[in-house]
């Protein structure tokens, strides 16, 4: 994780928690603080905080540096990936072609 900004070290979170949480429902789901209640990730509320505060571009607040962060990050990654081999989910999309008719109906209309 490239990163030491908080508003883009929630941002990765928040597509891996979307993504697993995703793989184990079925449901999409994109709020952070939703996702939480599910996930109890300790550092979650006080990022958020700091963000809304207005530190978004800022550094990271004392507390937990970037190793802490980078073992979370991979933590998230490992899980999406067992998410995603465990998923009931259609491995591959289905109904592209009526989706693919659909936008050409909505294109054509104009």
């Amino acid at each position: 994780m490239p990163t030491k900004h908080i508003k883009r070290i929630l941002y990765v979170f928040r597509v891996f928690m979307t993504g697993i949480y995703l793989m184990r429902t079925g449901e999409v789901e994109a709020n952070i603080l939703k996702l939480n209640e599910h996930f109890q990730l300790p550092y979650i509320d006080e990022l958020v905080r700091q963000k809304v505060a207005g530190y978004e571009k800022d550094e990271l607040a004392a507390g937990h540096g970037m190793d802490y962060y980078t073992r979370e990050y991979l933590k998230l990654e490992e899980m999406l990936k067992d998410a995603a081999d465990r998923s009931s989910l259609p491995k591959e999309p289905a109904g592209e072609a009526r989706f693919n008719q659909l936008l050409i109906e909505l294109r054509t209309r104009g």
